[in-house]
């Protein structure tokens, strides 16, 4: 799959059945969640690339530490 932040080929879907949203791998942006909110209404790839760079940045910095980020609606 293609990474929803920086369009990297490489990146995997390792969402869980119980998460409502989407987790991804990705080699360049690294482990992240997309909440189903975002992920649903399809508002993070609306996004222009910079600007999904900088959702995953407020993400990562709001993050708890050794807790996957998570791209909530706020974050956009």
């Amino acid at each position: 799959m293609e990474c929803p932040v920086c369009g990297a080929a490489s990146a995997e879907d390792i969402t869980v059945q119980t998460f409502d949203g989407r987790s991804i791998r990705c080699g360049t942006c690294g482990d992240y969640d997309i909440s189903g909110t975002v992920w649903d209404t399809g508002s993070l790839l609306n996004l222009e690339p910079e600007n999904r760079a900088r959702a995953l940045i407020k993400a990562k910095q709001s993050a708890v530490p050794g807790k996957r980020p998570m791209i909530r609606t706020y974050d956009l």
